[in-house]
């Protein structure tokens, strides 16, 4: 038989596991992890009996799906490969996001879009999860603008599509705004509570405008309660436009399988 001394170990080891697994804590959490698998391996089949490792596997599966607890103030994740930090802004969030190239921006609290400015999604393919909370615009900007050529996605990883993009407005694109040649694909989340109007000339997209040569994609959630103001606005959930050149005219694209 092994040492009992063996099993009390494990046992406070498994006491002592936290709460919740933050980014602060994960790699001790980890450590503490092994420790305790290590020294359940060498107990025997009788004292393997005595010991409930639920909590242990339950606080693994969060550390391999990077499901940490954000930290108070903390307000957004950005994942790049198999890392993830996470940010007090959102902006900063979309600012390392864009600087990887190809990143997830994941949610961990509701928040708000930065005062003065759109956030725009400029890295080469950025995935947004709003994970059931609320990003709200400043009410001047489009909340969000896919720049030229590139790809941005929008999801809700809950499943429920809760999480929502509200409180954006401008001229074109309340919601989102999707630059020449950018690709946007929405598989899930809410659209909703966004609106243009245009001062002068016409407003377009109170929910998504879909520029010229630009590609929306919509495999799941729902566009519902945006608005395009005064009697020359156009496409209160979405509005596909065009872009000029020398050598013409090319419209944008809207393709709907979901939502």
């Amino acid at each position: 038989a092994s040492d009992t001394s063996h099993l009390e170990t494990l046992k406070g080891l498994i006491a002592s596991l936290p709460e919740e697994v933050t980014e602060d804590n994960a790699d001790e959490v980890r450590t503490q992890l092994a420790e305790i698998f290590s020294l359940y391996e060498a107990l025997s089949e009788d004292e393997q009996e005595q010991i409930d490792l639920s909590y242990c596997y339950e606080l693994k599966e969060k550390l391999d799906a990077n499901l940490l607890v954000a930290a108070e103030g903390e307000v957004a994740s950005v994942t790049v490969g198999n890392i993830t930090t996470n940010y007090t802004t959102i902006e900063e969030a979309f600012t390392a996001a864009n600087a990887a190239g190809k990143a997830t921006i994941t949610l961990l609290d509701n928040c708000d879009a930065p005062e003065n400015s759109t956030l725009t999604s400029s890295g080469s393919d950025i995935t947004l999860d709003l994970a059931g909370y609320t990003l709200t615009g400043n009410g001047q900007t489009s909340v969000i603008t896919v720049a030229e050529n590139t790809t941005f996605t929008l999801k809700d990883g809950t499943g429920t599509d809760k999480g929502t993009i509200t409180g954006g407005f401008a001229d074109n694109g309340g919601g989102v705004f999707v630059s020449v040649g950018a690709s946007f694909t929405m598989a899930g989340a809410t659209i909703s509570g966004n609106s243009v109007s245009a001062s002068i000339g016409i407003s377009y997209g109170g929910g998504v405008y879909v520029d010229g040569d630009a590609r929306f994609t919509m495999t799941g959630g729902i566009i519902s309660g945006n608005s395009a103001a005064n009697s020359v606005g156009c496409g209160g959930g979405v509005c596909v436009g065009r872009s000029y050149s020398d050598s013409g005219s090319v419209g944008g694209r809207f393709t709907m399988t979901g939502g």
